[in-house]
């Protein structure tokens, strides 16, 4: 007897069943991918699109079967069968397809992949995972926020994994009578003697393709520059401007130059303002 159109009851919960366990299989075998990828210690970007590609592969024929063989594409059936969810979704179907577009941009142009380190929302993220329709960030202090990824198409991400080099800007008041060119010789030092900073650290690796594509930077221009932001009756505030490549050891590094700055200005008999 004819459940709906010419699929009986029996063929419409079958249906429902493949495409639920199509889910879970595609799920289960897409985690035991990425989980072994990572155990071993796998990092190129094949190897992180990989276990998508299977679970989207094994979504997309569950489906297929489904549809070509059980409901035998029977219009009707079909609609009834999604109509279950139709209702659900109908207002939101316009952001999901703009979730899903932007999922595949995302995969196709490569401006954000798993391990990178974004900033979202003023806060610093590692990106954990990128799925069709929304990518997962974790703070730094281990929220996990998941984003639709619609977000990164339509607003502004900043990608510290992207760059060569990333300024930051420290700034030491010193007494108002100290020697100006005396402070600022001793905070170009411990700049330049920092394992960390440029000149001591250098660019990422890369790969031969990109060494070979690639204009090397010139590295002068990321020398450690330093200048006086403001001079006052109480204070003298002198900015050392100093470049990084690994923009998430940001806090450390600017508290391992002040902790050196405010030594070597007090061996220097300069007193800080």
């Amino acid at each position: 007897m004819a459940f709906v159109g010419d699929v009986s009851f029996e063929r419409f919960v079958l249906f429902f069943l493949l495409i639920v366990c199509t889910i879970i299989l595609g799920n289960g075998i897409g985690a035991y991918l990425k989980k072994h990828f990572k155990l071993k210690e796998q990092r190129s970007w094949f190897f992180l699109a990989l276990p998508k590609v299977i679970m989207y592969g094994i979504y997309f024929f569950g489906f297929y079967y489904g549809v070509d063989k059980i409901i035998a594409f029977d219009i009707q059936a079909f609609a009834a069968a999604f109509g279950i969810i139709g209702v659900v979704v109908a207002f939101s179907s316009q952001h999901i397809m703009q979730n899903v577009v932007a999922g595949i941009m995302i995969f196709a142009d490569r401006s954000i992949k798993e391990g990178d380190y974004v900033e979202f929302g003023g806060s610093l993220c590692k990106v954990v995972d990128v799925s069709i329709r929304k990518t997962k960030l974790r703070s730094k202090d281990g929220r996990v926020i998941a984003v639709p990824n619609s977000q990164f198409i339509t607003g502004t991400i900043t990608n510290y994994s992207k760059g060569e080099f990333y300024r930051i800007d420290i700034s030491i008041a010193i007494d108002p009578g100290a020697d100006i060119e005396k402070a600022k010789s001793v905070l170009y030092g411990i700049a330049v003697e920092h394992k960390d900073i440029v000149p001591k650290t250098q660019p990422r690796k890369k790969s031969i393709l990109q060494v070979m594509l690639e204009v090397p930077p010139d590295m002068k221009k990321f020398e450690p520059k330093i200048f006086v932001k403001e001079i006052t009756k109480l204070k003298t505030v002198i900015e050392l401007w100093c470049w990084i490549n690994e923009f998430r050891s940001k806090e450390r590094i600017v508290s391992e130059v002040l902790e050196q700055a405010k030594k070597k200005l007090s061996e220097a008999d300069i007193q800080l303002g």
